[in-house]
């Protein structure tokens, strides 16, 4: 791997967010910086733990370190809930990762990967995935178990669809092409394939990081100065958009490297001094010591050797700061480790406390247990003696049941003869007088000369035949049986045609499920009900249509009788001749329900719901 691709990891890798916060999220995401400053430090949106955290995870990326560790090893993380830990050793890890403590860098990314999981942050347990496979790749680090990492990084972008981690996993084919096709060709390919996933994403921070990139292509494989400056100018103008100053002097370096290439020193100079500038806001102590030794270098190229001991001087005394950076570093860790033992000897008195409290409540819910079952026992055997006489109850309620039950067939049976006999005498007497009285009035109009007296003749014979049909109808649907080998609904059916065939009443009936058999009392009862039904639509209703539909359900009978006829007022059933209430009372002792839905002039509608 060239020391290019290494630099570049150690300072651009500072991908992190903070998921309780969207727009700080958003912002960490781009490494929109000014945006994060302003939610930090000037609006106060964040408190507690939470702003300790971001507050750290800002001072990371910013390289300064000593900040960042001051204020993440101070947290005590007993305190934290699942979700603040796994963020803690995640920003833990990179500040780690930055000060080249690779194992330390290591150690806390995998204990954030296992909070992630438990969270169900995929995401960014996938990010962690890939900043350990760069973890690895220091010398005294290097682990046979890298590649691992890489493999599940992006296995788990695909599966995730995320445009940001695709595009990062085409950087590193590019550079792992690199080793195996010496024409660079597969390197070009997998950046541009990075740039596509990055116009879907409209990331600029990723932007910068695939400008710089190609810059480098340009300046390290294939060497092509102009289009190598036109993208590093292109990235440059994006980390200053972002106030990433860290970055935009790391393009000032390559571009001063590109310089020294060519044996270009004073321009070389040049830019390593634009590089320099940008330093308000970055403590990046070991790039500004290199920048400073390649300067001492390009000034005694140029035979100028004071003004390379200077700037040697200036390079020395960075790496000193960043060793005492390091110390300070180091003395926080110690102090830092020292609170973590106490924290875990406060932690075993605790899991101690907790055993001993732990036993007593399971002593006293081993009696709490062992009473109760005593009282469920108790209780028990008293339902049981309830349940005993219970038993004896039903059974004699049942045996009264059926009695009652046969009762009702005897009190139907007997009704249905006498039915039966005051149809045939009907049809047989008074059906069989009136048809001689209408003979003898036939032949009495026909020798009536009296116009007056033959006008009233006329009207009585008509009175007189409609009296006979009236009585024929009724002889005949109220005669109706319900023999054994007819079930109920085709007894319906014999009885709405025996009355369509006498009056000029239309019938549709509806069925489901009609083959089912019902109980002999109910059967004979319900068909019954239902003469009384009709004939009250043929007498009252003056209806043209009637709709009948029968369903079996479950363990019911559901019938609806719908006419077209004028209605009634129901409120006045009792005085209209109608005889429904004692269709109600006859439904009740077959333990059925009627409801009646009608209105003057617009029909009415009749519900019988019985229980089989």
């Amino acid at each position: 791997m060239s020391k290019y691709k290494l630099i570049l990891l150690l300072i651009f890798w500072v991908h992190f967010s903070f998921a309780q916060n969207k727009s700080l999220d958003r912002f960490f995401k781009r490494a929109q910086l000014d945006s994060i400053e302003q939610i930090v430090f000037n609006e106060n949106e964040l408190s507690g733990i939470e702003d300790q955290l971001v507050t750290a995870n800002y001072y990371t990326v910013q390289k300064k370190l000593e900040k960042s560790f001051e204020i993440l090893l101070s947290i005590d993380t007993l305190q934290l809930s699942n979700k603040n830990l796994a963020y803690y050793h995640h920003f833990l890890g990179k500040a780690y990762d930055h000060n080249s403590n690779f194992d330390l860098a290591f150690k806390h990314y995998q204990k954030a990967q296992k909070r992630y999981l438990d969270i169900g942050d995929k995401l960014r347990y996938n990010d962690l995935n890939l900043d350990i496979y760069y973890t690895m790749f220091d010398p005294t680090f290097y682990s046979k178990s890298q590649p691992k990492y890489l493999e599940a990084y992006a296995e788990n972008a695909k599966k995730l669809d995320n445009l940001n981690q695709l595009c990062f996993l085409e950087i590193e084919k590019a550079f792992n092409s690199i080793e195996v096709d010496t024409t660079y060709q597969d390197f070009l390919t997998h950046l541009n394939k990075a740039y596509d996933y990055n116009s879907q994403d409209k990331n600029p921070f990723t932007l910068g990081i695939l400008h710089t990139y190609k810059g480098m292509y340009y300046t390290d494989y294939i060497f092509d100065k102009d289009s190598a400056k036109y993208y590093y100018n292109k990235g440059i103008r994006i980390n200053r958009k972002l106030g990433l100053q860290n970055k935009i002097r790391l393009a000032y370096h390559n571009l001063a490297e590109l310089e020294r290439i060519q044996g270009n020193h004073s321009k070389a100079i040049n830019y390593a001094k634009m590089a320099i500038k940008q330093s308000n806001k970055s403590i990046d102590h070991d790039l500004s010591a290199y920048v400073y030794e390649l300067m001492a270098e390009d000034f005694m190229a140029l035979k100028k050797p004071d003004s390379a001991y200077v700037y040697l001087e200036k390079s020395m005394n960075y790496l000193d700061s960043l060793n005492a950076q390091k110390q300070n570093i180091n003395l926080t860790r110690f102090q830092a480790d020292k609170k973590e033992k106490e924290n875990l000897i406060l932690t075993q008195k605790n899991e101690q406390n907790r055993i001993v409290i732990y036993s007593t409540f399971g002593i006293s819910a081993v009696l709490l247990l062992l009473s109760f079952l005593y009282y469920q026992n108790f209780k028990r055997q008293q339902l049981i003696k309830q349940q005993k006489s219970q038993l004896k109850i039903n059974k004699t309620e049942k045996k009264l049941k059926e009695q009652e039950l046969k009762a009702i067939d005897a009190l139907l049976e007997g009704q249905e003869k006498e039915r039966q006999q005051i149809a045939s005498d009907l049809h047989d007497h008074v059906g069989a007088n009136l048809a001689s009285i209408s003979a003898y009035f036939e032949v009495l109009k026909q020798k009536m000369s009296n116009t007056k007296d033959a006008e009233v003749f006329a009207k009585t014979y008509e009175l007189l035949r409609s009296t006979y049909k009236d009585i024929r109808g009724l002889s005949h649907y109220k005669n109706s049986e319900m023999i054994a080998d007819k079930i109920f609904f085709v007894a319906l059916k014999d009885l709405c045609q025996q009355i369509e065939d006498l009056h000029e009443i239309k019938f549709k009936i509806h069925s489901f499920n009609t083959n089912q058999k019902i109980p002999q009392h109910l059967e004979v009862g319900l068909f019954r009900i239902l003469q009384e039904l009709l004939a009250n639509v043929v007498k009252h209703a003056k209806a043209q249509n009637v709709e009948i539909h029968v369903n079996f359900y479950d363990d019911s009978l559901n019938i609806i009788v719908e006419d077209d006829g004028v209605g009634f007022d129901v409120e006045k059933i009792e005085n209209n001749g109608m005889g429904l209430s004692s269709i109600k009372k006859r439904l009740e002792n077959l333990n059925g329900e009627m409801q009646i839905d009608t209105r003057i002039n617009r029909g009415t509608t009749i519900i019988l719901d019985v229980k089989l």
